[in-house]
């Protein structure tokens, strides 16, 4: 641990005659990257050596960030923050051919992968967090889950657990690596303004505050944007959050509402319980035709985000290539 925290992007190998899988798990649980028997030949060392090296030079030449991280935020719980982001990371995913992923990051519970009927290994975003410092393509592909409208989803932990502490800069690290791979990362985050939200708004580029049509959601609309304005040196939050009013139906008339938060509205979606649950219990939102005012308004808003970036992620080199300078 004290070399860990010394020379943080350190490798460290154990060399042993014993061969014990109980040696090794230990050697494991101790940080080692790698458990080598003795003798240790050339070959071997090699092939210890290569992937640690590919590793670490990804950490030291990071590709440049190219995608754009945009968080979906309610100021309560129910404003359907989950079923936005959802559609919309469908959306750009199947109509606009966009490489997108879907981040579940309630600490428990979230419902981003049941929205969409995904099951698979119960790696979920935690899990991710707490392999920051060796994270690259091949590790994160372990940790997806793939729809069938091409999104990749980052689910959430499924059940009550307590949930483990998150490490800001482990969580930075994080998003800035899915900025390189992705053109855009969808984050599904729980309300309120926990230090993991706030280290997500300030490195996204665009947060979405969802409210709904009600006294106390746009009372609340008021507390956070005061909060956002008294801490502009959290990476200029006042100017990248746009007001989004869900379950629009007319009761309250945009100006009325922009004259109670003191904000203009950025995008307003229709209420329409019946189509957003038939969606829902699809498991596929961007699946169906779109025959509402609900989708309609899900549609263009989709539209205005993939216009925003025209230019996709350059490929990743070959295997063969990543190994010349060795």
């Amino acid at each position: 641990m004290r070399i860990r925290q010394a020379f943080r992007l350190s490798s460290i190998l154990a060399i042993s005659s014993h061969s014990g899988p109980d040696r090794i798990l230990k050697a494991m649980h101790c940080g080692c990257d790698e458990y080598l028997v003795k003798p240790v030949d050339q070959d071997r060392l090699l092939e210890a050596l290569i992937p640690i090296w590919l590793r670490k030079r990804d950490r030291l030449e990071p590709p440049k960030p190219t995608g754009q991280v945009l968080a979906f935020m309610g100021v309560k719980g129910g404003c359907g923050v989950t079923t936005l982001s959802t559609h919309l990371g469908t959306l750009l995913a199947r109509a606009h051919k966009r490489k997108t992923l879907l981040v579940d990051s309630h600490p428990q519970s979230g419902d981003v992968a049941f929205y969409l009927a995904l099951t698979g290994p119960s790696c979920h975003f935690p899990h991710l967090l707490e392999r920051a410092a060796e994270l690259d393509s091949g590790l994160l592909k372990g940790f997806l889950l793939r729809h069938r409208s091409g999104v990749d989803v980052l689910p959430a932990p499924e059940g009550l657990e307590l949930p483990a502490p998150v490490s800001r800069r482990a969580l930075e690290e994080v998003l800035e690596f899915l900025k390189s791979e992705y053109e855009f990362v969808l984050i599904d985050c729980p309300p309120g303004l926990s230090e993991s939200n706030v280290t997500i708004v300030g490195r996204s580029d665009h947060v979405f505050l969802v409210a709904i049509p009600e006294a106390t959601s746009l009372r609340r609309v008021t507390y956070y944007l005061d909060y956002f304005d008294r801490h502009r040196h959290l990476a200029n939050i006042t100017d990248k959050v746009q007001l989004v009013l869900n379950c629009h139906e007319g009761a309250l008339s945009d100006a009325a509402t922009e004259g109670v938060v003191g904000r203009p509205l950025y995008w307003t979606v229709p209420s329409q319980k019946e189509k957003v649950l038939r969606a829902i219990n699809s498991g596929d939102p961007s699946a169906g035709a779109v025959d509402s005012d609900f989708m309609r308004s899900l549609t263009c808003w989709a539209e205005e985000i993939a216009n925003q970036r025209m230019t996709p992620n350059e490929p990743a080199g070959s295997l063969a290539s990543a190994l010349e300078p060795l």
